[in-house]
């Protein structure tokens, strides 16, 4: 579902409300089943990454069309769009086969080049969407597509987007490992050293720990890695063809009706669990068990060599193995500080344990949050690191600081990515990538400007450039070479070479590396030239001659992710031991035999030079990296491959077909889906209606959605006809709608009793809105107009009739140290006279919010006011209450609400008026950071600890209330963290008073996300 190639790991969200369901099993079922049954009124709401994040408009999207995918596409990306066009066509024969299925209709792909957000499979939408930057892989497209077609199983009567009803059912787990099961998109290599690891050391992920994917930050990657060994697992033990009958009982299983017989307490049917014992006969943490059984035993057959590194010795604790670097024999690490960056230099003893102690800081780089902390040079002199820069936004423009001495100057790169940086004798050089385009490129020390950067080799997708590694002078630390390397994708493989650059003479010489594989780094030690070369299922270290023969070979069981020189005859190696690094220096008996190594392979890649003509269960066998033998067939077919690729001029192999020519898209229209749906914004309790998109772009620019809704108990009309544009600039809604509106309440002067004002509002909208970024501030502004008519609906309304009325947002946040961050928020609305007969009014507000990241939690302090001033006002009034509550009618959501448990002696109790001011303090601290636990449909993040104070009080009229009408309350919160894919949930109580009363105990609950 997301995009899950090894750079980007980004969470994606969907919710379907009734998902939030209780433990499958006994006891614990019983009890969420009575707990959530009282939690709140039922609310459904999606949130899906719909479109690219922001506003593309400005970029001209051409088309693809094809009889089975119709390609959209930034103009400036060409290639990247055949590639994935390709990709796609290729794999549809064998995924139909593989998991017997077919479309109805083509599949749309659309592709962003300006944005890195999620790449998604969207179910509601029917459509991919790849976010790629230009330079989208093979594999991400294959992945991708497993989830578009295992989602058919899925189809209902709603159509595609009726596997909202079924998917939050489905463990994470489950349906990202699939569809890395096909195209191991995370790399071969990779997945296998991660389950290598994790079998021979016994530091599994946690059955609990698989089921959160998408909002597990650096997780991800592992994550990925060992969901898709675990299904491939699955797949080669208990067969394919039972996996795809499964699914189909899956989809009944999961169907409304069946939804109270699987919380139903004591009857053993959950539906995840039920599709696996149909599939082998077991529940899925049984399976997970035996996996792990089996991953042991065939790795500590298969892996005659102990760890390298490991936990037992000295390791350093940092994010990124690129924060490691050597000069002139020496380790170095970025560290941060007291939000500072510093090089620091590691105490390391020869032949030994990896790390010892940090010495003394060597200088420091950069100060708080302006630097990609994974990325910087150094030589005896001086440094350079990479800053960023917001010149609009959403538009990030990199930047290279170099530093020498008291001079520091900036060199901005208008390109998406600088990955690399050296600090030759003259030059400073890096290689960076813009759309399709990789280039190795430097500029003077003296003259580092912008029209002094030249660029000495440029690889267009899809062949992708990278730094591998550099050869120092001894004497100054600075870059005598460096070495890159270009990688090619076809249908077929992987096709790799790597070049030396001279920097001081320009000049480039090819290195011929023998023996295969994948080059993944290099460094140079008194001895040689080494590399890290990868096969399809471990790296080696490798000793090559000038010549470019593999001297000697070192099999690592180690995770190795670079190597760096040395001043020894092994470089020094650096290897991920869990959630660590470490850096180690190689022994010496450990070298073998310099045998043909065998790039990435998958189970698609088996099938693509099979022509297609492998079945799923052959593929995934000979796709296993438990096995290093390759068949007699598969040999010859990869002979056959490479002699075939030799005279395939295409750079997509033998699968390139003669695409249809591209054009300007056009804008087509389609209906997306139309789902049952249950509210709560009547003064009498829920409404239940449908909720629908009834026409949305191919290119998802402009979306029409209609709620229609019924209350169940008022019989009141809840109707609303919403469309949004991102063609243009700013971004624009119309909305035509009829409503309740909350209109306050009063003392009838007669009886004394309080009630209740309901307002019957039909109006028409239109709103725009647009933002500016730039360095670490954010400035929104929105702007509108509504009309309408008001009439009474309960309760006493003195003043209804037609009004129009304008309105404006503006919001500017601030970023300081990455600690702290300055909100100011200003809103107004008014009914001028000319416009209006009955009413004429104004509404201003402003709150400020300055919050600050605590090693664990976080403190806001707020403050907030707002007034109402005119002749002719609507009796709609500004409401206080300590506590942030849901009113129905308001128009609010249901997340973060609080429920009374006991008498409310005014935590619960609004005042109401046309002026209000509160200040506010709240503070956030995580009880539990990682509870890690799974709960069949939601999985329990973590236990905060949470307390607020807030003073004010809203009056009317221009004259300042007593101080005895101003209220002061305070409470005390614990709040469970859950989650379903990416779906927030919190649930807890609390207890708080407002002083001079009694305490009172109180509920939390609700959810973050909306469509």
């Amino acid at each position: 579902m997301i995009a899950s190639d090894s750079k980007r790991k980004f969470f994606a969200a969907m919710n379907f409300w009734p998902s939030l369901k209780p433990v499958s099993g006994n006891a614990s079922k019983l009890v969420l089943s009575i707990l959530l049954s009282n939690l709140m009124v039922c609310s459904t709401g999606i949130a899906l990454p719909i479109g690219y994040g922001y506003n593309q408009s400005t970029l001209q999207f051409d088309e693809i069309q094809d009889p089975d995918f119709r390609v959209y596409y930034d103009a400036r990306t060409p290639n990247d769009a055949k590639t994935a066009l390709n990709s796609l066509k290729a794999a549809k024969p064998i995924l139909e086969d593989w998991l017997k299925v077919q479309r109805s209709s083509p599949l749309i792909v659309n592709m962003s080049a300006a944005s890195d957000n999620a790449s998604f499979a969207n179910f509601i939408t029917d459509s991919i969407e790849l976010q790629t930057l230009g330079n989208g892989s093979r594999d991400l497209a294959w992945h991708e597509y497993t989830h578009s077609m295992m989602y058919r199983h899925l189809d209902n009567f709603f159509g595609p987007a009726g596997a909202l009803m079924h998917l939050p059912w489905m463990e994470a787990w489950f349906l990202e490992g699939l569809a890395e099961a096909t195209s191991v998109s995370v790399g071969s290599e990779f997945q296998a050293s991660i389950e290598r690891y994790q079998a021979l050391t016994g530091d599994w992920p946690t059955w609990d720990r698989i089921h959160s994917l998408y909002t597990s930050g650096p997780f991800s990657e592992r994550g990925y890695a060992t969901s898709g060994a675990f299904v491939a697992w699955l797949l080669r033990t208990y067969g394919t063809e039972k996996m795809v009958e499964s699914l189909r009982t899956f989809r009944s299983d999961t169907m409304p009706w069946y939804w109270v017989w699987a919380f139903t307490p004591f009857n053993g049917f959950w539906p995840m669990d039920t599709m696996l014992q149909n599939w082998t006969g077991h529940k899925g943490r049984d399976l997970y068990e035996q996996y792990k059984l089996a991953a042991s035993a065939q790795w500590a057959k298969a892996t005659p060599d102990p760890f390298i590194a490991s936990k037992d010795q000295n390791s350093l604790k940092f994010a990124s193995y690129n924060g490691i670097i050597e000069h002139k024999g020496q380790i170095f690490a970025l560290q941060r500080m007291d939000d500072h960056f510093y090089l620091k230099g590691l105490d390391l003893r020869k032949k030994s344990v990896p790390i010892a102690n940090f010495t003394k800081v060597k200088r420091v780089v950069a100060h708080h949050d302006n630097l990609w902390a994974t990325t910087v040079a150094m030589d005896d002199t001086s440094h350079a690191y990479i800053s960023d820069y917001w010149p609009e936004t959403n538009k990030k423009i990199p930047e290279i600081i170099y530093t020498q001495g008291k001079l520091r100057q900036k060199l901005p790169r208008d390109v998406n990515w600088i990955h690399n940086l050296w600090i030759a004798a003259n030059d400073i050089w890096w290689t960076e990538t813009i759309l399709e385009e990789s280039k190795l490129c430097f500029a003077p020390k003296t003259k580092f400007a912008t029209e002094n950067v030249q660029c000495v080799n440029t690889k267009k997708h899809p062949e992708v450039l990278h730094g591998i590694g550099v050869e120092q002078d001894l004497q100054t630390g600075q870059a005598k070479k460096i070495w890159i390397k270009s990688t090619r994708q076809t249908m077929l493989e992987d096709m790799h070479s790597v070049t030396v650059v001279d920097t001081a003479s320009k000049t480039q010489t090819e290195f011929p590396f023998g023996g295969g594989g994948h080059p993944k780094s290099m460094a140079m030690t008194p001895t040689g030239n080494w590399m890290l070369v990868a096969d399809f299922r471990q790296k080696f270290l490798r000793r090559y001659a000038t010549s470019g023969e593999c001297l000697e070979s070192i099999a690592l069981t180690d995770v190795a992710t670079k190597i760096l020189p040395s001043t020894e005859n092994r470089p020094w190696l650096v290897t991920w031991i869990g959630e660590d690094h470490a850096v180690t220096l190689p022994g010496l008996n450990r070298s073998t035999g310099c045998q043909d190594l065998q790039d990435h392979k998958s189970p698609m890649l088996i099938a693509m030079r099979n022509k297609g003509k492998t079945n799923f269960q052959d593929a995934i066998n000979l796709a296993s990296t438990w096995s290093t033998a390759i068949s007699k067939d598969q040999r010859e077919i990869i002979s056959e491959t490479k002699k075939k690729l030799s005279t395939i001029e295409s750079t997509d192999g033998e699968h390139a077909t003669v695409l249809p020519e591209s054009q300007s898209s056009e804008w087509r229209g389609r209906p997306i889906f139309a789902l049952p749906w249950i509210g709560a914004d009547d003064a009498f309790g829920p409404q239940i209606g449908i909720v629908s998109v009834p026409l949305m772009d191919h290119l998802q620019n402009e979306t029409l959605r209609v709620t229609a809704m019924l209350g169940v108990n008022s019989i009141y009309p809840y109707q609303e006809a919403a469309l949004t544009t991102t063609r243009w600039k700013p971004t624009w809604n119309f909305a035509v709608y009829r409503s309740q509106t909350y209109n306050g309440r009063y003392r009838d002067t007669e009886t004394n009793e309080i009630f209740s004002s309901f307002l019957d509002e039909k109006g028409v909208r239109i709103d725009g809105d647009i933002g500016f970024e730039r360095k670490h501030s954010y400035l929104g502004l929105s702007w509108g107009a509504r009309t309408g008519h008001l009439a009474k609906y309960i309760g006493e309304a003195r003043n209804f009739g037609q009004f129009v009325e304008l309105f404006s947002n503006a919001s500017w946040t601030r970023r300081f140290a990455e600690k702290w961050t300055f909100n100011l928020t200003t809103q107004g609305k008014t009914a001028l006279k000319y416009l209006n007969e009955k009413f004429e009014y104004e509404t201003l507000g402003a709150s400020s919010l300055l919050s600050r990241k605590l090693y664990q939690g976080r403190l806001d302090l707020g403050l907030e006011g707002s007034r109402t001033r005119g002749p002719l006002r609507r009796d709609l009034q500004e409401m206080y209450t300590p506590l942030k509550t849901f009113v129905p009618g308001s128009g609010g959501g249901y997340n973060k609400n609080s429920y009374a448990i006991t008498t409310d002696y005014g935590l619960f109790s609004p005042r109401f008026g046309d002026t209000q001011a509160r200040s506010r303090m709240n503070f956030t601290h995580p009880i539990i950071e990682d509870l890690d636990k799974f709960t069949s449909l939601v999985y329990i993040e973590r236990l905060d600890f949470s307390a607020f104070l807030n003073h004010g009080t809203a009056w009317r009229g221009d004259k300042l209330p007593d101080q005895d009408l101003f209220m002061t309350a305070h409470g005390y919160n614990v709040d469970l963290l859950m989650n379903n894919k990416g779906v927030r949930f919190n649930l807890g109580s609390g207890i708080g008073q407002v002083i001079g009363t009694n305490w009172q105990l109180y509920a939390t609950a609700g959810f973050d996300a909306f469509f």
